[in-house]
């Protein structure tokens, strides 16, 4: 007898379909650079150091929003 597929398999296979996992490297792609490019520029055009941080932050915040948008409209490049 074939063997019902355990609810996080069921999981992986919708968050596939739905192109979640996609739209989650991309924007860790496009995270990384805009961390790297805010760290190398910010300071040089006498902006406060706290705003690398800020930005950080607002990334990081960003993240389970574009998550949960891919999710429910299949959001991807």
């Amino acid at each position: 007898m074939a063997q019902k597929p355990g609810n996080i398999s069921i999981f992986w296979q919708e968050l596939k379909r739905r192109k979640v996992i996609k739209a989650a490297a991309m924007y860790a792609a496009t995270a990384f650079i805009i961390m790297e490019a805010a760290e190398i520029m910010l300071p040089r055009l006498g902006l406060p150091d706290w705003t690398v941080t800020l930005v950080i932050v607002i990334l990081i915040v960003g993240f389970p929003i574009t998550l949960i948008l891919s999710w429910i409209f299949d959001i991807t490049p």
